[in-house]
């Protein structure tokens, strides 16, 4: 059984309004792809695409965006 290795980065950069302050979030994904994949698994290669994870970094950004005060 062939099994191929894949690697994706996801980063996000938001700043103020003033350009003084930035904060980066980056999320990492290391996966693999297999012939088969068990019936157990295949809801999760459903839900969890690039876009709804790129989605997920947007919004853990923001949240600490806000938290820092770097709106103000």
């Amino acid at each position: 059984m062939q099994v191929e290795t894949y690697y994706k980065r996801i980063s996000c950069l938001k700043s103020n309004s003033e350009k003084t302050m930035a904060k980066t979030v980056s999320i990492e994904l290391i996966y693999t792809k297999a012939p088969t994949l068990p019936k157990e698994l295949e809801s999760l290669s459903k839900e969890y695409t690039y876009e709804d994870l790129q989605e997920r970094a947007k919004r853990m950004l923001d949240s600490l965006y806000i938290k820092d005060g770097l709106d103000e």
